[in-house]
């Protein structure tokens, strides 16, 4: 009799232990579930998609006075180049201008405005600083075009790296539109008016590529860093965690 009511029971336990390992099944699946959605959430929290900033860049110096000289048969220190003062300026604005390989006429156009309005110097009437630009002084500018502002160091070695910077034919192309954008914002010649004249232009440049010896005094100092807004990027750079 006992023997058949443990034969009886055995469907029962059987059935029990079948059910307590599907509820295990069940619950170690909802965890997993669990455990990776939560992850998953975590990634999307920290997976950020950076976008490249494109990023025209401007260092901008208020100073008393600036000059280019152009240096021949290579660098200053060599005895055989010759050297000859390009562009000279007064009071004004030396401006260091870097180009970004993904800058676009926009971002010309946005700095330009900012190079021209930026206040620098204090009022005449008031004394109060920081209240007048150059054209409201009549100063002038001096550009010179500066592949090395996007310089990284980024490798072991400490050697420059260059290739966020726009290469050289187009680079030389939109640095042209800018000082003619420049030019067009800010007609004349010095501290007059006539535009006829062209000995003494308020816009002033190196020479696009050449060695350059870069002499100013800076006035105060006042230095600041001008940069277009960021645009959509064309490359998109993803940080994995």
């Amino acid at each position: 009799m006992r023997f058949s009511r443990q034969r009886s029971l055995l469907p029962v336990r059987s059935f029990l232990s079948a059910r307590k390992l599907l509820l295990h099944i069940l619950c170690t699946l909802f965890i997993q579930s669990y455990q990776h959605q939560h992850h998953h959430q975590q990634q999307q929290q920290f997976c950020t998609v950076f976008p490249v900033v494109s990023a025209m860049r401007i260092i901008v110096q208020r100073v008393k006075s600036a000059s280019v000289t152009v240096v021949e048969g290579g660098s200053s220190s060599s005895s055989s180049s010759s050297s000859k003062v390009v562009s000279r300026i007064g009071p004004g604005i030396m401006a260091l201008v870097g180009l970004h390989e993904h800058d676009q006429y926009t971002d010309l156009d946005y700095c330009c405005k900012k190079l021209l309005g930026c206040k620098l110097w204090e009022n005449d009437d008031t004394g109060a600083p920081w209240r007048q630009n150059v054209k409201q002084k009549k100063y002038q500018i001096l550009c010179v075009s500066q592949f090395t502002l996007y310089g990284t160091l980024e490798n072991k070695k400490h050697q420059p790296d260059y290739k966020k910077a726009m290469k050289a034919v187009p680079a030389q192309e939109l640095y042209d539109s800018f000082l003619k954008l420049l030019r067009e914002n800010y007609p004349g010649n010095g501290d007059d008016d006539d535009d006829n004249d062209n000995d003494n232009p308020r816009i002033q440049d190196g020479v696009f590529g050449a060695m350059m010896d870069v002499e100013l005094i800076n006035d105060g100092p006042v230095t600041l860093v001008i940069e277009s807004n960021p645009q959509q990027p064309l490359v998109e750079e993803t940080r994995n965690t």
